[in-house]
């Protein structure tokens, strides 16, 4: 029976995943619903909405994305990073000079090189 419901609940998560790939296709429209994206309990889920706000470069996700670069998972951390630089918002630079002391150091060379490419 816990199997049966890991499954479905790994199913829905898998589910919820395909939405934000579909949802990537629509653009600027589907901005606000992949912030709520943002939110989920789905590692994968909020991996794919932080790679398609920055595929998007809707200025409306800024503030969404620049609260992830404290996430507690590094992934999501240098996902973030990455896609503050495609985002191209300068406000973003401060944010990324403090991820530049991030513990991992994948996060901070992905912080450096968003800043170098806002401000080349």
């Amino acid at each position: 029976m816990l199997d049966e419901t890991r499954d479905e609940e790994h199913h829905s998560g898998e589910e919820r995943w395909e939405d934000v790939s579909k949802l990537r296709k629509l653009g600027r429209s589907a901005t606000e619903y992949l912030i709520i994206d943002l939110w989920d309990e789905d590692k994968k889920v909020r991996l794919a909405a932080v790679n398609a706000l920055a595929s998007i470069k809707d200025l409306r996700a800024y503030e969404h994305l620049v609260s992830l670069l404290d996430d507690g998972d590094q992934d999501i951390r240098f996902a973030t990073a990455v896609a503050l630089g495609e985002l191209g918002d300068e406000r973003a630079v401060p944010p990324l000079e403090k991820a530049c002391n991030d513990p991992n150091r994948y996060v901070r060379t992905a912080a450096l090189e968003s800043i170098q490419k806002i401000k080349p």
